[in-house]
C-alpha cells in the first residue's frame, strides 16, 4: 500500500510487486514447460537443438531473472506492481530471442570438422 498526499509518500510491505513477480515468474515457467512438453510429444525422437542442455537452462535463467529480478527492481523503484508482468514478459521474448540469434550464429561459424578452426575475416 502506497499513502501520497503531496510531496509527501508513505509505503508499507504490503506492495504486491514481489506477488506479480512471483505469479508471472509461474506463469512463464508453466509455459516454459508447457513448450518443452510438446515438443517431446510431437518430436519424440528428433528433438534438435529444442532440448534441456543447450536452451533451457538459458531459458530458465532468462525467466527467473525476467520475473523475480524485475519485479525487485518495480519493487525498489517504485514502478506500479500493474507494469511488472508486461515488463517480464517483454524482457523474457527479448533475451530469450537474443539468445536464440546468437545460438544460430554460433552454429553457422561453428567449424565443419574437428580439425578446422573458424577464422574471421
Amino acid at each position: 500500500m502506497r499513502l501520497v498526499r503531496y510531496d509527501d509518500e508513505q509505503a508499507t510491505a504490503d506492495e504486491p510487486q514481489m506477488f506479480a513477480g512471483l505469479g508471472v515468474t509461474a506463469a512463464l515457467l508453466a509455459a516454459l514447460a508447457l513448450g518443452f512438453g510438446v515438443l517431446r510429444l510431437v518430436r519424440p525422437d528428433d528433438l534438435g537443438p529444442w532440448t534441456w542442455r543447450p536452451v533451457g537452462r538459458w531459458l530458465l535463467g532468462i525467466v527467473l531473472v525476467a520475473g523475480l529480478g524485475w519485479a525487485y527492481g518495480a519493487l525498489l523503484l517504485h514502478v506500479p506492481w500493474q507494469a511488472v508482468a508486461p515488463v517480464a514478459v517483454a524482457l523474457t521474448a527479448l533475451m530469450s530471442a537474443v539468445l536464440f540469434t546468437v545460438r544460430r550464429l554460433r552454429r553457422r561459424r561453428a567449424p565443419a570438422a574437428p580439425g578446422d578452426v573458424w577464422q574471421p575475416r
